[in-house]
Order: C-alpha cells, then sequence, then structure tokens
C-alpha cells in the first residue's frame, strides 16, 4: 500500500543482498557480483528509488555525504565509478546496474545477476517481469534473489501479477515451475509512525473502495468492474473512424507520462461520445509527443 515503506524495504534488502555478495567474494577468482534495480520509470527511479538506496547504503556504512559525486572526496568511497552509458555503479566487489520497467527493463538484457530489486512493478510493461526473472542467472555464488515491492495499482502488469500469484497465500512459499521458490508478502499496516494523522482518511475519499482496498491494504484488484465501477466490457465497441465528423482531442500533459486520446460523436447529435484513437507514452519530450500527435 502507498505509504507502507516499500521503498525502504527495497532498499535494505539490496543491502543485504550486497553484504551478502561481498562475504562470498573472492577478489581473486570471482567475478564481481551483480545488481539491478528497476523502477517503474525514469523519475520514480530518480526521484524515490534511489535515494531510498542511496541513504540506506550510507547509513549502513557510516559516509555521511552523498552517494555518488564527481568529486572523488565527497561520494561515498565504496562507490569507486558510475557509467552513465551503462547506466552502473562500481563497487570493489559489485556491480549494480539501474532499469526502467516502462521499456520492459532492457537495460539489463544480456547481462546476468545474482539479484535485483523491483519498484512498482505493476507500472511496468509486463516483459520487464520475465526479463527480470531471466536475468537472475549469475553463476559462482550461492545464492540469488528477486524482491518487488510495489502497490497493487492500475498498470500494464497488474493483470499478469495477480494471474501469476492469485493461487499464492500471504507469507507462505510458493515453487513457481521454472522460477524456484518465492513467497508473497502482503503488508495490511502502513508505516503510519511517519505519516500524517489523516492520511488514511484523505487517500480513502479520493478512490473507490476496491482502489482503496489496493492501496491501503495492499489486495491485488483487477481494473474492470471494479476499480472502476462503471467500466465493463460493454464500454467496448466496434467503431470505424469517420472523416465527416469532427473530431475532438483530450490532452492531460501528465508530470512524466503525456496523454492524448481522440474522440468523435457515435451518431451526430447523439450525444454519446467514442474514444477511437490515443496516445500514451511516458518520459518523452514535447517535440516527439507532438511528432505522434
Amino acid at each position: 500500500g502507498f505509504g507502507s515503506g516499500k521503498t525502504q524495504a527495497l532498499a535494505w534488502t539490496l543491502w543485504k543482498g550486497l553484504r551478502l555478495g561481498y562475504h562470498f567474494w573472492n577478489g581473486k577468482r570471482l567475478a564481481r557480483a551483480r545488481y539491478f534495480i528497476a523502477s517503474s520509470d525514469g523519475s520514480q527511479l530518480r526521484t524515490v528509488t534511489m535515494p531510498a538506496f542511496e541513504a540506506a547504503f550510507n547509513c549502513a556504512t557510516g559516509h555521511d555525504g552523498p552517494f555518488w559525486s564527481n568529486i572523488k572526496s565527497k561520494r561515498n568511497p565504496l562507490v569507486l565509478a558510475y557509467s552513465r552509458d551503462d547506466r552502473q555503479f562500481e563497487l570493489p566487489w559489485a556491480m549494480i546496474r539501474l532499469a526502467t520497467g516502462h521499456n520492459a527493463c532492457q537495460a539489463i538484457e544480456g547481462a546476468n545477476f545474482v539479484g535485483g530489486v523491483g519498484d512498482e512493478g505493476p507500472l511496468w510493461h509486463p516483459l520487464g517481469l520475465d526479463r527480470s526473472r531471466r536475468r537472475v542467472r549469475q553463476v559462482g555464488y550461492p545464492f540469488r534473489f528477486l524482491a518487488h515491492f510495489a502497490t497493487p495499482q492500475p498498470g500494464r502488469a497488474l493483470a499478469d501479477i495477480k494471474t501469476r500469484f492469485q493461487d499464492c497465500q500471504p507469507y507462505k512459499v510458493k515453487t513457481e515451475d521454472g522460477y524456484g521458490r518465492c513467497r508473497i508478502m502482503m503488508p495490511t499496516a502502513l508505516n503510519l509512525a511517519n505519516l500524517p494523522d489523516n492520511y488514511l482518511a484523505l487517500l480513502a475519499s479520493g478512490h473507490s473502495p476496491q482502489m482503496a482496498a489496493a492501496i491501503l491494504r495492499g489486495e491485488l484488484v483487477i481494473m474492470e468492474g471494479r476499480v472502476y465501477p462503471t467500466y465493463d466490457g460493454g464500454s467496448v465497441i466496434d467503431y470505424d473512424w469517420t472523416p465527416e465528423r469532427k473530431v475532438l482531442c483530450g490532452y492531460d500533459p501528465g508530470f512524466h507520462r503525456p496523454y492524448l486520446c481522440a474522440l468523435q460523436e457515435l451518431e451526430e447529435g447523439s450525444g454519446t461520445w467514442v474514444v477511437f484513437d490515443e496516445i500514451a507514452v511516458a518520459d518523452v519530450s514535447r517535440d516527439y509527443f507532438a511528432e505522434l500527435l
């Protein structure tokens, strides 16, 4: 749920994995352990996921300063280098690569990892979930892990997640064919000590009961007919654009997910409008969005 401390859990889980890698690493004959951090998109990665991990890493290593800086004396001394091209941090015993789920975690394709953490998986491209599983296969270390931390909010991968884990019982171990063991954790209490007194009421007041159950209690819900009770299969019809009638556009600049839809009246004077085309993208420039339009 929102505000449950998921990103902090992600940060400390990765730190534990880094410590395990350090414990088993042999600098003479074993390659450095490779890890990845994947978030829903570039904005979430920069402003939420990485700051949480950097704070945890600095806290655990006793560094009072930035996690990374081009000035060697300022950055955490355990961070040797950062490659902008590869989006990868280098530690003495490990490499940490950054990826985004909205483009299916393409940054980790072709590499093998001992472990990784994913933030807000329901907002990923569904292929990113499968890719993150396939790439956790680095040899030489006696452990592997993949941990996802997310609120089950409506997104492109939510239906896939619900299908894959619908038979899981919270806090119980399930064996997945081809992927080994997994455990699904469903916290039901928020990190209220660090949230405003009216946090629960504010969230609940702005959402349907089904959506509130997802964002407050971590329940898996499907969007159709639940999150939006007025939406069902009858809302989708076959429709061909008619050039003789005018077209209206609805535009939402968003923050990093601009959206535009094209509407046309089903029959002239009917007052019933049909969305017959749309542009839904993330993290693109205004010029690129204008080209798509």
